[in-house]
């Protein structure tokens, strides 16, 4: 089985009649311009998900304004607008517990050690006055020290080199409690970034959920199949297996 993955809503979106996908195929500046376009378009109705095909000097394609309109949000869990409510109540009374599998595509390639870089990836400063460039919709995953039960949030990564990174574990929420906890214990919290999967993960991990949740399998109820999960290749942590990116 191989389970919905960002590259299939995208193809969801192609087929719709609408105009719902803006593309740009020729190199785009990377940095400050995705931003402000993306502003700019939220000022329309409905707003189209952005694909740059060539952003800068970076070697993979970019998307943004994923979650730019309503129908779009519906789309990712399966469903409409008027039935959102209901879809989403229903997965989270009956989640669909996630499965294990040997390997996937976000396993392809490997690269450990000082071949890994982070640098090299699209992360890019959003505005003027920011401190440096930002992953801003990467989805942090980690494990309750107590129980083991996964948590997935969003928190602003500051690109600090190759293979370092600056989070402000802020609010006080579940990760940070994560953190205090592995701290008493006197171990570190192994963490994973998920970078480009399917959109109904995202929605798991935006919201507010008890500490005891499986946020992954609210999302594959939402999709109606079990996620699979590839163990990471140095941490203790499960990710989707058809996720374009992780960094752990």
């Amino acid at each position: 089985m191989s389970n919905k993955d960002l590259r299939y809503f995208l193809n969801q979106l192609e087929g719709k009649a609408t105009r719902s996908v803006l593309t740009f195929s020729e190199r785009t500046e990377a940095d400050l311009l995705p931003s402000a376009l993306v502003l700019e378009l939220d000022k329309q109705a409905e707003a189209p998900l952005v694909r740059f095909n060539q952003l800068g000097d970076y070697s993979c394609p970019v998307v943004t304004n994923v979650f730019g309109t309503r129908e779009r949000i519906a789309i990712a869990a399966e469903t409409t607008v008027d039935q959102f409510y209901a879809k989403w109540l229903q997965a989270e009374e009956k989640p669909i517990t996630p499965v294990q599998v040997e390997g996937g595509p976000v396993q392809e390639q490997v690269f450990v050690g000082e071949d890994a870089d982070a640098t090299s990836l699209p992360i890019i400063k959003h505005f003027p006055k920011d401190a440096g460039r930002y992953i801003s919709s990467g989805i942090l995953v980690a494990k309750d020290p107590d129980t083991g039960v996964p948590n997935l949030s969003f928190h602003r990564m500051q690109l600090k080199g190759p293979r370092r990174f600056g989070v402000s574990l802020h609010s006080r929420a579940h990760l940070w409690d994560y953190q205090r906890r592995a701290a008493e214990q006197g171990k570190d919290l192994e963490v994973a970034v998920v970078i480009g999967c399917h959109p109904a993960v995202y929605l798991t991990a935006a919201s507010k959920m008890g500490i005891d949740v499986d946020e992954y399998a609210v999302a594959g109820a939402l999709l109606g199949e079990a996620l699979e999960m590839v163990k990471c290749k140095t941490i203790d942590v499960e990710v989707p297996a058809s996720a374009e990116i992780v960094l752990e």
